[in-house]
C-alpha cells in the first residue's frame, strides 16, 4: 500500500491525479508522433493562463505528465503502465 501512494508524493500520489493523467493518455494515444505530440502540447500550453500554472519548483499538471509518458512511449514503442503515482510509469 506503501508503494502505490508515497507519503511525500503531494497531489501526485492522489487517486484524482492518477485518474486524471489516465484519462488524457486516452486522449493522447491517437498521436502517434513525437511531432504531433509536441504540436499538441504547444497548442496546449497557448490555451493556458497564468492562473492554471501550478505554484512550486516540481509542481506538473496531471497534462504534462500524460503528455511526457506519451513522449516516452513514443520513443521507443513501449506502452507505459497506468500512473498510479511517482515511479510507477517505468516501462
Amino acid at each position: 500500500h506503501t508503494r502505490d501512494r508515497p507519503r511525500d508524493a503531494g497531489p501526485w500520489g492522489e487517486p484524482a491525479f492518477a485518474r486524471e493523467v489516465e484519462r488524457i493518455r486516452g486522449h493522447l494515444a491517437p498521436i502517434l508522433s513525437r511531432r504531433g505530440l509536441a504540436s499538441s502540447y504547444d497548442r496546449e500550453a497557448l490555451r493556458m493562463t497564468a492562473a492554471d500554472r501550478p505554484d512550486g519548483p516540481v509542481a506538473l499538471r496531471p497534462v504534462d505528465v500524460a503528455y511526457a509518458l506519451r513522449w516516452l512511449e513514443l520513443g521507443n514503442g513501449a506502452a507505459r503502465p497506468r500512473w498510479t503515482g511517482p515511479g510507477t510509469a517505468a516501462g
